[in-house]
């Protein structure tokens, strides 16, 4: 079994600078039927908060690829998670696509791959990263990232990454492979 990635959101309050040491940690929140919930936050040395985050994730039987929903054993290990069923929120998006403003391949790599043999989930931002241009999204600090994963993507796929402007201020990004849609970003500045 293994507990996978399907969609997280982060919010921004400011990003690190260069040389500053950070304090990271992450906690289940709570399981709900197929779902586990787990929340993010990253603050600078004086507990200034400059992100927090939230993740949703499901359990999979890695054979067979189906979800499966975890036993009283498996959520008996997330001592610090929330004991009753409960949802964390997320704010509910979806792509427009309005504008395309810019589109590019990319081959999957060796380093892009994890321990699975698949795109390890945040080189979806790496991928993304190719296309947020400061001659098309400005030269702005990134406020919140939030990422949805729709299917795998394997080492010497050919994707493509497309950029579309949402608003003035948001973007999106959608990476695809022969037109299947392997996961989607949206991008607020």
């Amino acid at each position: 079994l293994a507990w996978v990635l399907t969609e997280y959101q982060i919010e921004f309050e400011r990003w690190p600078q260069a040389e500053e040491t950070l304090v990271l940690g992450t906690l289940p929140y709570s399981f709900k039927k197929m779902y586990g919930f787990r929340i993010y936050r990253g603050r600078d040395e004086n507990a200034g908060t400059l992100f927090e985050g939230k993740g949703k994730f499901v359990l999979i039987d890695i054979n067979t690829k189906r979800l499966v929903k975890p036993s009283e054993d498996i959520l008996s290990l997330f001592t610090d998670a929330k004991k009753e069923p409960e949802v964390l929120p997320f704010e509910k998006w979806r792509l427009e696509k309005k504008e395309l403003l810019m589109r590019r391949g990319a081959g999957i790599s060796h380093e892009y791959i994890d321990v699975n043999g698949h795109l390890n989930n945040a080189h979806s931002v790496t991928l993304a990263y190719k296309v947020l241009d400061p001659a098309h999204v400005g030269k702005r600090e990134i406020k919140s990232i939030y990422v949805k994963y729709r299917k795998e993507a394997f080492r010497n796929d050919e994707v493509t990454i497309s950029l579309y402007r949402e608003t003035d201020d948001t973007y999106g990004v959608v990476i695809e492979r022969d037109e299947a849609i392997i996961s989607e970003l949206l991008v607020k500045y």
